[in-house]
């Protein structure tokens, strides 16, 4: 069932097929009838079947944040600035992602009066600052990942690490963008990313334009930058 706003435009949401919703107000647009299911989310109300008096409070959605379909879904968002990141309570778990970054969506997630699309496991980004390509793809062909694609933008002035001499190097400017040719994993769990022949940057201190995995794109070096020199 499609969702619409305020003057009957589509949201792009689609509500589940025999999910139950509290409505409220109602609403009549070009001689149509539709009921408020959320702040400026509404209905058809031909497509809905009333539940008795009966009908529990258990049986309806009243909680503040729910998940829907979305038409969006499988299709790839781009972020138009850097964007917070909300887990499924909507909830800002501290973790950001960059402007320019591309991401497979997938539902949505109604919250903080505000619709979120999900990127992720308990990892949802404000639809309003995402740009989404009409065409679905695949998650290999919208994620970037090393060398083709994937860039990491240093979050502070950060200093690379030189494999030649085993010690840090040159300092890269804060918020400069690199891009990343190679992943690696040490056996204490730290990703570095290469951005020239002997240059590695340390992945924490870095934002990625992509949602990728970061183990399943890495090669795992055991003491990889683990005895670097001071």
């Amino acid at each position: 069932m499609d969702v619409v706003d305020g003057n009957g435009k589509s949201t792009g949401l689609t509500l589940p097929k025999g999910s139950a919703w509290k409505v409220g107000k109602i609403l009549t647009v070009n001689k149509e009838t539709f009921y408020q299911i959320a702040t400026n989310e509404w209905v058809l109300a031909v497509n809905l079947k009333f539940a008795d008096e009966s009908t529990t409070a258990n049986n309806i959605n009243t909680s503040e944040s729910y998940v829907t379909t979305s038409t969006n879904s499988g299709k790839t968002g781009v972020a138009i600035t850097d964007l917070n990141v909300i887990d499924n309570n909507g909830n800002d778990t501290g973790k950001i992602i960059a402007k320019g970054s591309a991401w497979k969506l997938g539902s949505a997630l109604h919250a903080n009066k505000q619709v979120y699309y999900q990127i992720a496991t308990n990892q949802w980004i404000l639809s309003t600052g995402v740009s989404v390509d009409s065409k679905k793809v695949s998650a290999a062909d919208s994620i970037p990942t090393p060398g083709h694609g994937l860039v990491g933008t240093t979050n502070s002035a950060l200093k690379t690490y030189n494999t030649e001499t085993n010690s840090y190097d040159r300092t890269l400017p804060a918020n400069s963008s690199w891009k990343i040719s190679k992943l690696v994993v040490n056996k204490y769990g730290s990703f570095w990313g290469q951005v020239s022949s002997n240059e590695w940057v340390w992945i924490t201190n870095v934002r990625l334009n992509s949602g990728l995995n970061l183990k399943e794109n890495s090669v795992y070096e055991p003491d990889f930058a683990t005895k670097i020199a001071k």
